[in-house]
């Protein structure tokens, strides 16, 4: 079986493929593979944010950014962009992060982005395998 990792930049995900690097694993650092951006938000409580902003969103989850990052619908055409040109036949193993790992889920079960919050399925278990087909 190939030892092969794809990871995004983000440290956290790349740490791993770091780590699987020493042990002779070939990691490959994707910026398609990190977690939706959440411009403004990025790294706030929502509380911080507010419930107006928040209420916003999730009323329009699929093209909102009003938090000046990327929409749901940008994080699954860089997702779908992911798995139409990366080969995965030969097996990998992908470390991401449960934004794109819900998109990933969604577009293989041929959904498109959630309308709405309540459609967005919860995160994935920490270390939870998706067999990308």
């Amino acid at each position: 079986m190939p030892r092969e990792v794809h990871t995004s930049a983000l440290r956290r995900g790349a740490d791993v493929g770091r780590w699987l690097a020493r042990w002779g694993w070939v990691h490959h650092i994707d910026v398609a593979l990190a977690e939706i951006d959440f411009g403004q938000w990025d790294g706030q409580g929502w509380d911080a944010i507010g419930e107006p902003a928040v209420s916003a969103w999730c009323s329009d989850l699929a093209n909102h950014r009003g938090h000046g990052g990327e929409s749901v619908s940008m994080l699954f055409e860089r997702c779908a962009d992911w798995l139409a040109r990366t080969p995965r036949s030969t097996g990998c193993c992908v470390v991401g992060h449960a934004g794109w790992i819900n998109a990933a889920r969604r577009l293989l079960r041929g959904s498109g982005p959630p309308v709405s919050a309540s459609d967005w399925p919860s995160a994935p278990g920490y270390g939870e395998r998706l067999d990308l087909g």
